[in-house]
């Protein structure tokens, strides 16, 4: 009787050690991020530890197009000095007249580690202000260093 005992108190044991496994291998995986394009899986900070982060991004306004939803437009922006183009949707209130060809300077903030990627950026972050502007400071496109996952 006492040797079934210790089987099943070994067999109890076993299962839990397993289980805490999982659970150890399930709460890694929700703190890290896998990036669609090259599959590199980074360690992603808790918002708590980021705390805010506010930037600037620099883009030419290459095309504005009217959404089904009157609220908002899609612009398409090419970032400034880099060769990255995207089509994103943003309320029509916070855009000032839109003219194609000119630069934008939008100001950002966020509280999340994310990419330096346009789509990622303007999904991930809140508009706080966007200004038409003549010349663009080089220096100022940078998302805080604590905030930038590495692609």
């Amino acid at each position: 009787m006492q040797r079934q005992n210790m089987i099943f108190i070994f067999f109890v044991a076993f299962l839990l050690i397993i289980f805490m496994g999982y659970l150890f291998v399930i709460g890694e995986q929700k703190d890290t991020k896998t990036d669609k394009k090259n599959g590199i899986t980074s360690k992603v900070p808790k918002e708590e530890e980021l705390g805010q982060c506010n930037f600037v991004k620099n883009y030419t306004l290459l095309l504005v197009t009217e959404s089904d939803d009157e609220e908002y437009v899609f612009i398409t922006l090419k970032e400034y000095q880099v060769d990255n183009v995207a089509t994103v949707k943003v309320k029509k209130d916070i855009m000032p007249s839109l003219k194609t060809g000119n630069y934008y300077r939008f100001s950002f903030s966020t509280k999340k580690a994310i990419h330096d990627d346009i789509e990622e950026i303007f999904e991930s972050s809140i508009i706080r202000e966007v200004e038409d502007v003549k010349k663009v400071v080089d220096g100022e496109n940078a998302i805080c260093a604590t905030h930038l996952l590495e692609n």
